[in-house]
């Protein structure tokens, strides 16, 4: 075992030191023995700009992946600015790589957050195609894409007063848009009408949306307060435009109690 990982540690820092100086065109050679197989390993090489990770099923056996870094000239595909870097992933095996293949990112090209989206784009023939997911398997090219919203796609959400309807507050949408509130933690999701301006932006910075109970506890208890999610605007032609306006079960609707006056 402590073989193993003296293995595992020398070939990591070759790997990683054979990353040629800053230039137009880097390649740093990835050196994967046995040590690798059934291992998660994270690579980040050409001074942090590209993460590579392997997950424990990534490698079937041991292998070489060379990995080149070009610039090439921008351009946009699908809505997305495509960044001035081109990563090309080389194996010396390719068949040797799982199905599952590897997590690759350019933290340098593009750094996410709740206003900026980045994904992979991966070469097809002679055009980019919007990489579903962010594996990458076999060799291949690939480059950032991204994406820049007029509206904060993700944050926290808390509840207010009782409407009794798949409502919500919003300071990026219109009243009687339609938006798909998704839980970060939990992955379920609703549809409310925007009914509201809200939260002030300036006071709650990360705050995205307000729900109104029946909404939130789509999402999660009411006891959680505030909980992280994404948001999503529809169109009228979405199939689940609709759904902001179906019938609220009795069981979510709360009735708050009034006290009994003494006479």
């Amino acid at each position: 075992m402590i073989k193993r990982s003296f293995i595992f540690y020398i070939t990591a820092i070759f790997a990683v030191v054979l990353a040629h100086p800053a230039e137009a065109k880097e390649s740093a050679v990835l050196y994967l023995d046995s040590g690798f197989v059934g291992r998660q390993s994270t690579f980040q090489i050409f001074n942090g700009s590209v993460k590579i990770v392997f997950d424990r099923d990534s490698l079937l056996e041991q292998n070489e992946l060379v990995v080149q870094k070009e610039d090439v000239p921008t351009s946009t595909s699908d809505g997305y600015e495509l960044g001035d870097e081109k990563l090309t992933l080389q194996w010396k095996d390719a068949v040797s790589v799982s199905s599952n293949g590897v997590y690759v990112d350019m933290p340098g090209k593009c750094v996410r957050d709740a206003w900026t989206e980045c994904r992979l784009f991966l070469k097809d023939g002679d055009a980019w195609r919007l990489l579903k997911g962010d594996r990458v398997t076999g060799n291949a090219e690939v480059r950032i894409g991204i994406k820049r919203s007029s509206y904060m796609t993700g944050g926290d959400a808390s509840w207010y007063a009782y409407k009794k309807c798949r409502c919500a507050a919003s300071p990026d949408f219109p009243k009687g848009s339609r938006v798909k509130v998704t839980s970060k933690a939990s992955g379920k999701s609703t549809v409310v009408r925007i009914n509201d301006y809200g939260p002030e932006r300036d006071k709650f910075p990360k705050r995205v949306i307000d729900l109104d109970v029946v909404a939130f506890t789509d999402l999660a208890p009411k006891g959680a307060g505030i909980i992280g999610v994404t948001v999503k605007p529809l169109g009228k032609d979405d199939p689940e435009y609709l759904l902001a306006d179906a019938p609220v079960p009795a069981s979510k609707i709360v009735v708050k109690s009034k006290k009994s006056s003494k006479k």
